[in-house]
């Protein structure tokens, strides 16, 4: 997986078409927990950075991270409240690379909020940097047909 991908595209691009789900149908959220997170060194680095629109490893949340869609029309995104305390770190602001870094790196990654289907994604193995982006070729070449 490209690790330019934001974390909505890695659930809707990836993941949802890879277990056979329809995107965008139901909500979702990840979870990265420390000590696997470097805290911020400070609030006003920490401000800096989400104010930049993204999140790096150098500063992000010190405790327990949620990821996921921060609006949603999902039915269920209403159980967010629920299991994540209804706060989110935009998906469309973090990538793949700022939580998933390098192998034996992990998040959780619930689907369905109202059955809590949750897996763990992994990483099992780093490729290059220099590989291709798959889906940035793939939307391309369906422009240009």
């Amino acid at each position: 997986v490209a690790t330019n991908l934001t974390m909505e595209q890695f659930a809707q691009q990836v993941l949802c078409p890879a277990m056979g789900w329809t995107q965008n149908y139901h909500a979702y959220a990840f979870r990265r927990r420390p000590p696997m997170l470097l805290p911020a060194k400070s609030k006003k680095e920490y401000r800096a950075h989400m104010d930049a629109g993204a999140l790096n490893t150098t500063a992000v949340l010190r405790d327990e991270m949620w990821v996921g869609p921060v609006k949603s029309t999902a039915l269920d995104a209403s159980q967010k409240v629920w299991y994540v305390g209804g706060a989110l770190v935009d998906d469309r602001k973090v990538f793949v690379r700022d939580v998933l870094l390098k192998k034996g790196d992990a998040v959780q990654w619930v689907y369905d909020l109202g059955d809590w289907w949750s897996h763990t994604i992994e990483v099992e193995e780093e490729s290059p940097e220099d590989l291709p982006d798959f889906l940035s070729a793939t939307a391309a070449a369906a422009a240009a047909a």
